[in-house]
């Protein structure tokens, strides 16, 4: 298993400016399970964003983008830069 995909935990940040943090347990695989369900979570999600397969998925947020990446090199994926307005 990848070094990447050690437990980790986002801990409860409680209340803070009025934003309720939550506690999100990050799941341990290996990487070539997280390629596969990125690919999945992609294809029954066009258009999502790299956030929301982390969150959604319950990926560590390092594993999450070194499997995106391969996807992307590997012609399984493709990436685009998202413009935030405000």
């Amino acid at each position: 298993m990848s070094a990447i995909a050690q437990e980790k935990h986002i801990q409860d940040i409680g209340e803070i400016g009025g934003i309720v943090g939550k506690v999100i347990e990050l799941r341990v695989i290996p990487e070539s399970e997280a390629k596969k369900v990125i690919k999945k979570y992609i294809r029954e999600h066009p258009g999502c964003i790299t956030s929301e397969i982390i969150e959604n998925l319950e990926l560590d947020p390092a594993l999450a983008v070194e499997a995106l990446n391969l996807l992307e090199e590997e012609g399984k994926v493709r990436g685009e830069e998202v413009e935030y307005t405000v």
